[in-house]
């Protein structure tokens, strides 16, 4: 394959515009094109087919994360939430899990909070629905609170949330503020690992 330019350029390279050569007279030259390595298009082809993401998706890969930016001949470029850019080899891209958060519009937030064995489970439970009530949160399905653990120095519960993908930060974030000030309200209390010690006369 050859491409031709005209003029004073220097597409037939600095030799010959040094010695005069036609680039130089202003002739049509001619200087060769190098294909794409076949390896780099068949990976490219496969991203491009299976449609594993798209610009604009937050994906994880070979783990990193991020939202897609570009997928060029050699690399997928992830942008990350403190604007950094990350450059994955497409080699690496096609023999890595890939999950893919945006692909259903929809993100669920999971957030395990630990309370005093001392607040009664259904005022717990009361107080994280309450924190969940914020705008970005989808009812359909509703928000579900439920006691996963019974520890040494609490009661783990998780709460489920349902998002949109573009809001899961936001909402993440927004709750976790909320259930330190419900749990305020309800006089419920945050524990931590502890010791008591009984003295015996």
């Amino acid at each position: 394959v050859r491409r031709a330019c005209h003029g004073g350029g220097r597409a037939g390279g600095d030799r010959d515009y040094q010695r005069g050569g036609p680039c130089q007279r202003g002739l049509p030259c001619y200087f060769p094109v190098l294909p794409e390595r076949p390896d780099q298009c068949d990976r490219r082809v496969t991203l491009l087919s299976t449609h594993p993401f798209k610009s604009g998706d937050y994906v994880e890969i070979a783990g990193q994360g991020g939202t897609v930016q570009s997928i060029d001949i050699t690399y997928t470029r992830l942008s990350t939430a403190d604007n950094k850019i990350i450059s994955i080899p497409n080699s690496a891209v096609v023999s890595s899990q890939i999950v893919n958060y945006s692909s259903s519009g929809t993100r669920r937030i999971d957030i395990t909070v630990g309370a005093s064995y001392d607040a009664p489970i259904p005022v717990v439970k009361d107080a994280l629905l309450r924190a969940a009530n914020i705008p970005a949160t989808l009812f359909t399905p509703a928000p579900f609170v439920g006691v996963k653990n019974y520890g040494d120095n609490a009661i783990d519960y998780v709460l489920q949330v349902w998002t949109a993908s573009e809001d899961y930060w936001t909402a993440f974030y927004t709750i976790n503020e909320n259930i330190s000030r419900e749990f305020e309200t309800d006089h419920i209390e945050f524990t931590y690992p502890h010791v008591n010690v009984h003295m015996c006369k």
